[in-house]
Order: structure tokens, then C-alpha cells, then sequence
């Protein structure tokens, strides 16, 4: 698999989170076209450009009135350096090692890869 950048990544994991709830904003959009999450999704399995049809995604939930997109999320919180009493942070990494998986706990249990189905990787971080 190929590398993407820590944006792309990023981006993709939010797909792989929340790909359906993206879905249902870009069908309710003016133009209600959902071709650019097929789009990636067809570049995850396949030799397209990932990082621009990411890109061309986030676009198109800005377009529909989405605020964050996929790049406006935030995973949590930074510590300042030195500050050691957050608890130990388990993170599922991604099955293809090309998006930036998910923390655990979340609401259900996320042990597979929706885009992929391949199992996560559990990491420490």
C-alpha cells in the first residue's frame, strides 16, 4: 500500500468512521451526488489518486453545507508538554496502513475496517 500524507490519512479516516452519515449529507445536497465518496472509495481498492479525490470529497461536503468537511475534525485534545496524567490512549491503526485509524473506546466497537473489512491493528500510543 501506498503512503499518504498525514492530511490524507487523516481525511480517510474520517471516511472510514463516518463514510454513510457522509454519504446521506451529499445526497441531501442541491445536486444530491455522492459520486465523490465513491470516488474514494474506488481509490482506496484501486490505482487512483487518493489524496486529490480526498480533497475533492472535502470540497464537496463544504459545497453541501457540511462546516467541517473532512479536514475540520478533530481526533482530541493536545497536553502540553511534560503533562503525564492523561490515561493510556489505545488506537486501532488502519488494517491497509494507508488512513490513521480510530481511538478506542467509541461508541460500538470498530474491529474492522469499514472500507476494507480487514481487522484493525491495536496500537498504543
Amino acid at each position: 500500500m501506498r503512503a499518504l500524507p498525514q492530511r490524507a490519512a487523516d481525511g480517510l479516516a474520517v471516511v472510514c468512521a463516518t463514510r454513510e452519515a457522509i454519504r446521506e449529507v451529499l445526497r441531501d445536497a442541491d445536486n444530491g451526488d455522492d459520486t465523490p465518496l465513491g470516488s474514494v472509495l474506488s481509490a482506496v481498492t484501486g490505482d487512483g489518486d487518493l489524496a486529490a479525490a480526498l480533497d475533492r470529497l472535502h470540497a464537496a461536503l463544504l459545497n453541501a453545507g457540511d462546516a467541517l468537511g473532512l479536514y475540520g475534525q478533530q481526533r482530541r485534545s493536545l497536553l502540553p508538554p511534560g503533562h503525564d496524567e492523561e490515561p493510556l490512549e489505545l488506537w486501532y491503526k488502519c488494517p491497509m496502513r494507508i488512513c490513521s485509524g480510530r481511538p478506542w473506546p467509541q461508541p460500538e466497537p470498530l474491529l474492522r475496517c469499514r472500507i476494507s473489512g480487514h481487522e484493525m491493528i491495536r496500537t498504543r500510543l
